[in-house]
């Protein structure tokens, strides 16, 4: 057992000094814009920083590779997230295995990339729809990722979160390498200490809750806001309430849904967007999108 246990300290330390050496070669990928989908023919550029996107990118790259080169570009991403020692060891344990298969760590990177960014990789065509939907209120925004994103495409958003990362109250944003939250943590914009009811302050506001908890802060949500619109982009099965749900089709009508393709390999995640009151949704925004039963 002691001998288990010092060659994986060693290991540990082995991958840290590994860490600091090494030299990671590449252009700059917080500052690199990145394609429209829907622009492709016209080689137009978003030009806004989207640093989850170009590595969420570069992941789904490594399957196309050779093993050698698949094991290298990980070893560059797993360096670009910011991979604890034991993540690395781990990572270089999966890849010494003659059956190593890259997709099998998308889910470790998954774990680690969500809470250095968001659950959710947003899609570029994702951004240019929620451009069309400001101004926008984000609830349960975490590290306030997808708030800084929208707003860098011009969209008025107001980021709340019930714990703040920076309060180091937050255990699923700006934890430390055991998990723990920790303090003074910098999220990506300004987040609003903020929960269900204080949605009462944005009647103007569109409502965007993107991978809600388990627990009923959704539900709640909804009895709170008093706008028109709710965007969701959310995992059924492990986001989100019951009577969430429920509630959600009972007294909002569905008019726009997408599968995202997010991390496809294990997650199903969607996008869509309920309205309270469908004529005026239609009267507004009809010819925006592709509608459900118009």
């Amino acid at each position: 057992m002691f001998q288990v246990l010092a060659v994986f300290i060693f290991g540990c330390k082995w991958l840290e000094l590994q860490h600091h050496l090494f030299v990671f070669v590449s252009t700059d990928i917080n500052c690199a814009p990145f394609l429209n989908s829907e622009n492709k023919e016209m080689n137009h550029y978003f030009p806004i920083k989207h640093p989850y996107w170009q590595l969420y990118m570069s992941l789904l790259a490594v399957d196309s590779l050779d093993r050698s080169d698949a094991k290298q570009l990980l070893r560059r991403l797993a360096a670009e997230v910011d991979f604890s020692p034991v993540d690395r060891l781990y990572l270089e344990m999966q890849m010494c295995s003659p059956w190593f298969i890259p997709t099998k760590c998308h889910y470790l990177f998954f774990e680690r990339m969500r809470e250095k960014y968001c659950y959710s990789v947003m899609h570029p065509d994702t951004i240019d729809l929620l451009k069309q939907l400001s101004p926008i209120v984000e609830l349960g925004a975490g590290n306030g990722y997808n708030a800084w994103l929208l707003a860098q495409a011009g969209v008025d958003v107001v980021a709340l979160e019930a714990y703040p990362p920076h309060e180091g109250k937050n255990w699923f944003f700006g934890t430390n390498i055991f998990g723990l939250p920790k303090k003074n943590f910098i999220s990506w914009t300004d987040v609003i200490k903020g929960t269900s009811i204080d949605l009462l302050q944005y009647p103007r506001h569109n409502l965007f809750i993107s991978w809600p908890p388990l627990n009923e802060m959704a539900f709640d949500a909804l009895r709170f806001y008093r706008g028109n619109i709710v965007i969701l982009i959310a995992n059924r099965a492990n986001c989100g309430s019951p009577r969430f749900y429920r509630k959600l089709e009972k007294d909002w009508h569905l008019v726009y849904a997408k599968e995202t393709g997010g991390w496809s390999g294990f997650q199903n995640e969607r996008l869509e967007i309920y309205c309270r009151d469908k004529h005026l949704f239609l009267s507004e925004r009809a010819n925006k999108f592709e509608l459900i039963n118009p």
